[in-house]
C-alpha cells in the first residue's frame, strides 16, 4: 500500500507542477496585456480638400466653432472646399455629401470655443447655391458673388459681403455686418440685422420697387434714399416705399448705426 502510494504521488506532483505551469503562463500573458498601452487612432487630418462634382439644387450647410469662412460664387456646377486648421487633432474637420445636402463643419467638442483651435474654410460655389445656414460662434464671414439664398449668423465677428444678390439674411450678434455692391433683385430679400455692431448696406443702384425698413434701438441711421423718419423719442425708425413697394429691404439694429447708401438716379 506504500507502495502504490509512493507510485501515485510523483504523478500528483507533475501535474500539480504542469498546472501551475501553464497557469503562471496565462497570469504572466494577462499582466502583458493588461500593461500594453491602448491602440493609437491615426490622427485626423489638418487639412481637408474636398470637390462635389454635382451639387444639383441641394443646400449647403457650414458650422464652425472658432474661424474665418470665406465663400466665393462663380459659373461652375461643382463645389470646391478647402478646410484648415491649427491647433491639434481636437478640432475634427468633415465635408458630408448626403442626397439632403452638402455639411461642412470645424465643430470643438461640447460646444467649446477654445481659441487656439482655430478654423479657416474656403468654399468654391455656384453663383445661385442654397446656403440653407452658415453659422459661425467666433470668427469672420467674407461673401462674394452669391445671388441665391443665404442664411448667416456670426455670434461673434463680423459679415462682409460683396456683389451679392438673391434672398440675404446676414446676423451678428457682436460685430459688423458690411453689403457692398448689393442688388434688390425682384424676388429678393436683404434682411441685415446686428444685435452689438454697424450695419452698412451699399447697393450698386437704386431699386424702383422697393419696401425699406430700418430700426435702430440705441443709434443713428443715415440714408441715400430718403426716408420718412420716427426718432423724436425712443427708437429711431425710418422707412420708405418705392414704386410697388416690394421687395423689401429689412435693417434692425440694437445698439450701432445704419448707413444706407445707394447712387444718385
Amino acid at each position: 500500500m506504500s507502495s502504490s502510494a509512493s507510485k501515485a504521488r510523483p504523478r500528483g506532483v507533475r501535474s500539480a507542477a504542469r498546472w501551475l505551469a501553464g497557469a503562471g503562463c496565462v497570469l504572466t500573458a494577462g499582466a502583458l496585456a493588461a500593461q500594453a498601452p491602448a491602440p493609437q487612432l491615426p490622427p485626423t487630418p489638418a487639412r481637408v480638400l474636398r470637390t462635389i462634382a454635382d451639387l444639383g439644387m441641394r443646400p449647403v450647410f457650414v458650422d464652425v466653432s472658432v474661424g474665418d469662412v470665406e465663400v466665393t460664387g462663380g459659373p461652375r456646377s461643382d463645389l470646391a472646399v478647402d478646410l484648415r486648421r491649427t491647433g491639434g487633432d481636437a478640432l475634427p474637420l468633415v465635408v458630408d455629401d448626403t442626397p439632403d445636402g452638402v455639411r461642412i463643419s470645424a465643430l470643438q467638442a461640447q460646444g467649446g470655443t477654445d481659441a487656439s483651435l482655430r478654423a479657416a474654410v474656403s468654399i468654391q460655389a455656384p453663383a445661385g447655391v442654397r446656403f440653407a445656414s452658415i453659422r459661425i460662434t467666433d470668427g469672420r464671414l467674407t461673401l462674394d458673388g452669391l445671388g441665391g439664398e443665404v442664411d448667416v449668423h456670426v455670434e461673434q465677428g463680423g459679415v462682409r459681403a460683396r456683389r451679392v444678390t438673391g434672398r440675404l439674411r446676414l446676423e451678428t450678434g457682436i460685430g459688423d455686418v458690411d453689403v457692398e455692391q448689393a442688388v434688390l433683385s425682384a424676388d429678393g430679400l436683404i434682411r441685415l440685422r446686428a444685435f452689438n455692431g454697424h450695419v452698412t448696406l451699399n447697393l450698386a443702384r437704386r431699386p424702383a420697387d422697393a419696401r425699406i425698413l430700418a430700426l435702430v434701438l440705441n443709434g443713428d441711421i443715415t440714408s441715400d434714399i430718403p426716408l420718412a423718419r420716427k426718432d423724436r423719442f425712443g427708437p429711431r425708425f425710418a422707412e420708405a416705399t418705392l414704386g410697388r413697394g416690394e421687395p423689401v429691404i429689412s435693417i434692425d439694429v440694437v445698439t450701432g448705426t445704419i448707413a444706407i447708401k445707394a447712387p444718385k438716379d
